[in-house]
């Protein structure tokens, strides 16, 4: 699972870049329902792995990215912001559905971190350490 600190978690990236180094991708693993009634439940999870966004590139084999941005093709505008060597883009139809991408600039090259995709009934985020090519990613960022 994806961790952000409170107010990120809240308000995104967008509005509290300074929360992306605390952010991280969380491994657990379910143990058991503490209390549950018809509308939620309270679980109890152990923790196996944390592994911080600021160390994925150092934790995580580098791979082929090419084609891990396609889903911002179907969108007509992308939002980006720039943090500290970080690059988060966003697209979004009237907030019904949307993607998003946090890439990391190391080495010259990006690195793309962590990849999401969310609509009426999902919320998917997508971990790990792809090289994105440089003419993919600067046809996203003339749009």
């Amino acid at each position: 699972m994806l961790f952000m600190p409170a107010l990120s978690s809240f308000n995104g990236w967008d509005e509290h870049p300074g929360e992306i180094d605390s952010s991280a991708f969380v491994r657990c693993v379910f143990e058991q329902i503490l209390l549950q009634d018809e509308n939620r439940a309270w679980i109890q999870i152990k923790i196996q792995n944390v592994i911080l966004l600021k160390d994925a590139c150092a934790v995580w084999p580098e791979s082929d990215g090419s084609g891990c941005l396609d889903s911002f093709q179907i969108f007509r505008d992308n939002d980006v912001l720039r943090y500290n060597g970080w690059m988060l883009l966003s697209a979004s139809t009237e907030g019904d559905l949307g993607t998003w991408a946090l890439i990391k600039k190391k080495n010259e090259r990006h690195h793309l971190v962590a990849l999401g995709d969310w609509g009426f009934h999902y919320d998917i985020v997508y971990g790990g350490n792809k090289i994105i090519p440089e003419e993919e990613l600067n046809k996203l960022l003339i749009k």
